[in-house]
């Protein structure tokens, strides 16, 4: 059992010296009395498909998915709900909010095996019916800038979003989804193709001193993957899924000292992309990387760029299966 969390109780006055009588046998009392009100039989008898909570900040442990055998922390919002049935007035908030606690003391293999804990519990616990659980983190960690001596060596505080969804079913199946999410920077093609082509048309003296890659605007965007339907306890490869990532689009980094800052623009302006090719450029280089361990499984890609010379933004998004993605020829 981990203690990463530290402790205090709070010094209140304890329920008897206020009240004058014991818990102990106040609850027994309701509960004898039918006066449990979550218990009671509501009004109309008719069921409700998910009742539950959000929290954010919750911390969760899980082994570092970049392989060091360690456990990180990852803060996370998470929304855990239950189905409730029609003879149940409500639901017990303080089972979920003690289920929230004790998990903090544990270390799971991913953000997968957590969502799957609480789902479960939050079953067991309330009335047996189906739940869901996303839970939504940040994972901080340190990526290496090598300099060009070894004194310019400096270090890079990154983060990315990891996600983790399930949904129970009956006989303690369940389903999942389990993604990532990241910054990526794209430089529009369009003004460097207009570009070419103006000063092809104007016999511009600047047309025999052309250097590639031509000038452009560049945007911020959020991108987000996930593998769809995961039927079994099967761990996405988050290090082999950013690897991937990495051979298709260019990512954002923090720390950037001038050769790195020059070697990312030019990247992207070499390379230049729609946020359209954004999407199906991560879809099919994930899918090399999945289509052996989640056959039936699909690939979600979402990505929201941040326009520089609008003052709107732009998303695209892509869902196919993971089969078809990774037959789909350049």
């Amino acid at each position: 059992m981990s203690e990463y969390l530290p402790r205090f109780n709070r010094n209140w006055a304890g329920f008897s010296e206020v009240f004058g009588v014991s818990a102990d046998r106040v609850i027994p009392s309701m509960n004898n009395g039918g006066d449990d009100i979550p218990e009671q039989e509501p009004k109309y008898n008719i069921s409700l498909n998910s009742v539950g909570v959000s929290r954010n900040n919750i911390p969760v442990q899980i082994l570092d998915p970049f392989g060091s055998g360690k456990a990180v922390q990852v803060s996370c919002s998470v929304v855990a709900e239950t189905a409730l049935p029609y003879y149940k007035r409500g639901i017990h908030m303080s089972r979920i909010g003690d289920i929230f606690a004790n998990l903090t003391q544990k270390v799971f293999d991913s953000l997968q095996e957590y969502s799957l804990n609480v789902a479960n519990l939050l079953t067991d616990l309330e009335y047996g019916g189906l739940s869901k659980v996303e839970v939504k983190g940040e994972l901080s960690y340190l990526e290496q800038v090598e300099g060009w001596k070894p004194e310019k060596n400096k270090v890079s505080l990154e983060h990315i979003g990891l996600t983790a969804t399930t949904h129970t079913k009956h006989e303690k199946n369940y389903i999942q989804n389990a993604g990532i999410e990241i910054s990526n920077i794209t430089a529009c093609p369009c003004v460097q193709s207009t570009y070419r082509h103006t000063l092809l048309q104007s016999n511009s003296e600047l047309n025999k001193h052309l250097i590639n890659p031509l000038i452009t605007h560049s945007q911020r965007c959020r991108t987000k993957v996930e593998i769809l339907n995961i039927h079994e306890q099967m761990n996405i490869p988050i290090k082999e899924i950013l690897n991937q990532i990495d051979l298709g689009i260019v990512r954002v980094q923090n720390t950037l000292p001038r050769e790195y800052e020059l070697l990312m623009v030019y990247q992207a302006h070499m390379y230049p992309q729609f946020i359209e090719d954004v999407v199906r450029e991560i879809a099919v280089k994930v899918s090399q990387v999945t289509r052996e361990n989640f056959p039936n499984s699909s690939i979600k890609v979402t990505s929201q760029s941040m326009e520089s010379i609008h003052d709107f933004d732009i998303q695209a998004l892509l869902e196919d299966s993971i089969e078809n993605l990774s037959n789909a020829s350049p």
